[in-house]
């Protein structure tokens, strides 16, 4: 299986209503490990999450899903760098995208297989339960229905099509997966 890495160009972008989030402008090339940071306003006092997006697995469909179409593991690690008292989970986090072929698809569970992420020491993203300071190496699932050739061309930390901002990510192909 081929390993998608989404380390080479950051790109960030507002995307207001209605807008594509295009990225024609404001690239940035990176080396090895893609970087996000946030900030949830809505905890007290505010949650801050540093991180980095290491690839996207191409994977097969899992056990409990019977559809036809494309599955991709997103791997990462997440850091809660400040926050309220206890564990801090991903519901703090902003959510995870992938464009299939120009269509923007919201991460799910069940849907692909995950075992090599697993076997990698990587955790399902909604397992996460880290003190503030802790790294959590995590897995995301995409699937695009209907079609095992979709071409993947952006990943977004954010919503990359209502009025968030979120920072995209070029995608590249690389052939093993990096260790958390």
């Amino acid at each position: 299986m081929g390993l998608l890495i989404a380390s080479l160009t950051l790109v960030a972008a507002a995307c207001g209503s209605g807008d594509s989030g295009d990225s024609s402008a404001g690239s940035l090339t990176l080396g090895p490990g893609a970087t996000f940071s946030s900030s949830n306003q809505l905890t007290d006092p505010a949650t801050v999450w540093e991180g980095a997006l290491h690839g996207l697995i191409d994977s097969g469909p899992s056990e409990f899903n019977d559809e036809t179409g494309r599955c991709l593991v997103l791997i990462g690690t997440a850091t809660a760098t400040s926050g309220p008292s206890g564990p801090a989970n991903s519901t703090t986090m902003r959510p995870l995208w992938v464009e299939f072929d120009n269509e923007w698809v919201l991460a799910e569970d069940n849907a692909c297989d995950t075992t090599e992420a697993q076997a990698a020491g990587y955790d399902w993203l909604l397992n996460m339960n880290a003190p503030v300071g802790t790294p959590f190496a995590f897995f995301a699932e995409f699937f695009a229905p209907g079609n095992d050739s979709a071409k993947v061309t952006k990943i977004a930390y954010g919503n990359p099509v209502g009025d968030d901002s979120a920072t995209l990510f070029d995608p590249t192909i690389l052939t093993a997966i990096p260790s958390p």
